[in-house]
């Protein structure tokens, strides 16, 4: 038997060389980082000419679509949900970023879920009718600061994915450069406002507290007087009256180019610069929220092109739909065995013109409509399904089956009463 004499170390000291031994032999034999606490998909259009949004589970165990927004700092639920919701609780002004403060119509936290992960709420979360600032999106709330800050999560705009991981995890280098973030609490209304910002600089100005938006169709919106002497820099081209393009930037040292300024005029923190996902979504980006760190990883210097204004995300929500009833054997012309053929004729590619980014607020949006294909192999018949969504806080229905023959007639039109 071998014997080790360990002589006058401290426990502490010999622990720490057992862990610096097992880390050493997990990195030698290639061992997988820990499995995420919850692995989601995310909008394939986010960062591309879209906001990012997410699948959460409702107590009833309905998936509803919520934008993920660091730029809020509580969580709110469309009122189309406040029937699901417990008692009622009056009003709280709360202060968003765009509209200034508003008085919203609060309740008890319900148990909302991301994945396996019931997410950590605070006691209340709001309402809002969500149409008011994003109209004609079907979207059922907003993940705020309240619940985000409690996770360290990851938004891989490459495999269009959000991940949950545990802050206590070791980073990985595979991460990224790392950077402190700086986790506010201001005094707003009846609350406490929660804001992020990272200190950095994009537009070669000393290094200031940029505010961190996980929405927003632009990479840095500005007050006015900063506006306006952007518009006169070199190499910027005005893209309308309050919308710039700079043909590039700096930020942690690294060039991008291709960077959309958008002018502000809110005051106070809503007055400082904010950065807004059409930046993050050129990086793998990591943020720790508990140990107030981030993470990033380059993947694209200039933006990433956009996919499409239709709203792919609910494509898939509408094809989970008809993929249930094929296997409940409802829905005539496509088997369960099938439905991996079912194409979505309303996704189309629109061709925009990077120099010209359409402004959220003009930005036009696809009816929760969506009509899809499936060609029969054995007769030869194309079956066309249109489903509806008459509003994000009610289901799927089947509206229309239309069956064409081999020379695309119409051989059956039924409409679903």
């Amino acid at each position: 038997m071998i014997k080790f004499k360990v002589g006058n170390w401290s426990g502490g000291r010999v622990a720490a060389w057992v862990g610096l031994l097992v880390a050493c032999v997990l990195s030698l034999t290639g061992a997988a980082a820990p499995a995420p606490l919850a692995d989601v998909a995310i909008n394939r259009e986010a960062g591309r000419g879209s906001d990012l949004f997410v699948m959460v589970r409702l107590p009833s165990g309905r998936e509803v679509p919520f934008f993920v927004d660091t730029g809020y700092p509580g969580t709110v639920l469309d009122r189309s949900l406040e029937s699901e919701l417990g008692p009622y609780r009056g009003t709280t002004a709360v202060r968003f970023l765009v509209g200034g403060e508003t008085r919203l119509r609060s309740y008890p936290a319900p148990k909302l879920s991301l994945g396996k992960v019931v997410l950590q709420t605070e006691a209340t979360v709001f309402t809002h009718d969500l149409q008011q600032i994003y109209p004609g999106v079907p979207v059922a709330g907003i993940l705020g600061m309240d619940i985000l800050q409690h996770y360290c999560v990851q938004l891989d705009f490459t495999a269009n994915r959000l991940r949950l991981l545990d802050p206590d995890q070791a980073a990985d280098p595979a991460w990224g450069r790392a950077w402190p973030l700086t986790l506010h609490n201001d005094a707003s209304g009846d609350n406490t406002y929660k804001w992020v910002s990272v200190r950095e600089t994009l537009a070669g100005e000393p290094a200031r507290e940029l505010r961190i938006l996980t929405c927003g169709y632009f990479d840095l919106a500005v007050q006015a007087k900063e506006f306006e002497a952007q518009r006169r820099a070199p190499a910027v081209a005005e893209i309308g009256p309050t919308w710039l393009c700079a043909a590039s930037g700096r930020f942690g040292g690294e060039v991008y180019t291709n960077l959309v300024w958008w002018e502000r005029t809110d005051r106070g923190h809503f007055g400082s610069p904010h950065i807004g996902l059409r930046f993050w979504s050129r990086h793998l980006v990591t943020m720790n929220f508990p140990k107030q760190m981030m993470y990033l990883r380059r993947t694209s210097a200039g933006p990433l092109p956009v996919v499409t204004l239709a709203q792919d995300y609910f494509s898939q929500s509408a094809k989970k739909f008809l993929t249930d009833l094929a296997s409940d054997g409802a829905l005539p012309g496509c088997r369960s065995t099938d439905t991996n053929r079912l194409h979505d004729l309303s996704q189309i590619q629109l061709e925009v013109d990077e120099m010209n980014p359409v402004p959220p607020e003009d930005r036009p949006y696809a009816p929760a409509v969506r009509t899809f294909s499936i060609l029969n192999a054995e007769d030869g018949l194309l079956f066309l399904y249109t489903v509806v969504q008459a509003h994000v806080s009610t289901g799927w229905k089947l509206q229309r089956i239309c069956v064409l023959n081999k020379q695309l007639r119409v051989i059956q039109d039924y409409r679903v009463p």
